[in-house]
């Protein structure tokens, strides 16, 4: 899990993406229910420019901000690595003048995906 985090991690950021917040979900389930989960982490990822820029679209959006990428270890120990696709965040909005700038983010986590 770690060595795909630090990848995601690098491929983010060759677009301008950072991680600020990190949730360890096994980690939770076990301190709160004594429950031993199979490693899950919720990343919160921002790219400052595409932020500012969907806020000043849209003001609701801080709601919605950062995205969320899932990295995920399945039983035959591969790590999944998923994300909450951008595209929504118009439909969410309602606003279709956000349209251009979801799907450009749509386009970069799919690359970083696809470098995996």
């Amino acid at each position: 899990m770690a060595l795909v985090k630090e990848k995601v991690q690098a491929l983010l950021a060759e677009h301008g993406f950072g991680i600020v917040t990190t949730l360890d979900i096994s980690e939770k389930i076990n301190s709160k229910l004594n429950i031993a989960y199979r490693p899950y982490l919720v990343l919160g990822v921002c790219n400052p420019q595409f932020a500012f820029q969907a806020l000043e679209i849209e003001p609701y959006m801080g709601a919605l901000l950062p995205c969320t990428l899932v990295l995920q270890e399945n039983i035959n120990n591969s790590v999944t690595v998923s994300f909450l696709n951008p595209d929504l965040f118009a439909t969410i909005t309602g606003n279709v003048s956000l349209s251009l700038l979801t799907h450009e983010v749509f386009l970069i986590m799919q690359t970083v995906l696809n470098a995996l």
